[in-house]
């Protein structure tokens, strides 16, 4: 607070005050804007949720060859300049998703996961089976990494230029809050960012809305979902690593 003593001006003649204008820096009030982000996230997608408590998960040493290809490919040990999207297929049954929960498990640990959507038909709300808040909830989780605290204000400035961005499609949401986001923030301490974004169960993801999808509906959903992260994966701002894994699908084979 700015504050005059009166005494400063007993003596003086012939002058008149004008309009005192105050400035002050202070932190932007974001709090509109991310309660907006979190009405639009799908919780129970995220690894960790209550409601993924039942989901599998790998026993000890069970698997361990498959989890340390795939962990190897993340520290990009094999090269220094490795393909940007890993898929990893298996019929029904397999253990997929047990693998996908147990690695992003330690990697959280290890500071390697920036995101992760569990894409499932049996597990938590019908929004873990729709593509609609697909890139709300990967975003609240990468602004949530203090090495990425810069990302935070430019997403949520983001989402104050374009309140309706959550009603877009996906390449336009990933443009909006993670791309343009990712182009404004330093890079120089990216080697301490997490490098390992988790997708599972993308053959059980469908379009948005009610009912049950038609088959070619589910088709667009899945090829919507992998282009998105193909553009994302071939973005010059993007850092991250991409983890799909699914069921074997005509859509999803074609793709990659």
């Amino acid at each position: 607070m700015i504050t005059y003593n009166p005494d400063y001006f007993r003596q003086a003649r012939n002058f008149r005050i004008g309009t005192l204008n105050q400035f002050a820096n202070g932190n932007t009030d974001w709090k509109a804007e991310f309660d907006r982000l979190v009405e639009n996230v799908a919780a129970d997608a995220i690894h960790g949720a209550q409601a993924r408590s039942s989901a599998p998960e790998c026993y000890p040493a069970t698997r361990v060859a498959v989890r340390e290809d795939i962990t190897k490919w993340i520290r990009q040990e094999d090269s220094p300049t490795p393909e940007k999207i890993l898929w990893v297929s298996g019929p029904a049954g397999a253990g997929k998703t047990a693998i996908a929960g147990s690695l992003a498990e330690a990697w959280k640990g290890e500071k390697l996961l920036a995101a992760s959507f569990f894409f499932s038909s049996f597990f938590g709300s019908s929004h873990c089976r729709s593509t609609e808040r697909f890139i709300a909830t990967l975003v609240y989780q990468l602004i949530r990494h203090r090495s990425l605290s810069d990302l935070k204000t430019a997403v949520l400035s983001a989402i104050r230029n374009n309140p309706l961005v959550f009603q877009q499609n996906l390449k336009e949401q990933l443009e909006t809050l993670i791309l343009d986001p990712l182009r404004r923030v330093d890079r120089r301490s990216s080697e301490k960012w997490p490098k390992a974004i988790l997708i599972d169960g993308v053959d059980e993801c469908e379009a948005g809305g009610a009912g049950r999808p038609l088959p070619n509906q589910r088709a667009a959903a899945h090829k919507e979902i992998l282009s998105a992260l193909t553009h994302a994966a071939t973005h010059e701002s993007f850092p991250f690593l991409i983890i799909v894994v699914s069921r074997p699908d005509p859509t999803i084979d074609r793709f990659f």
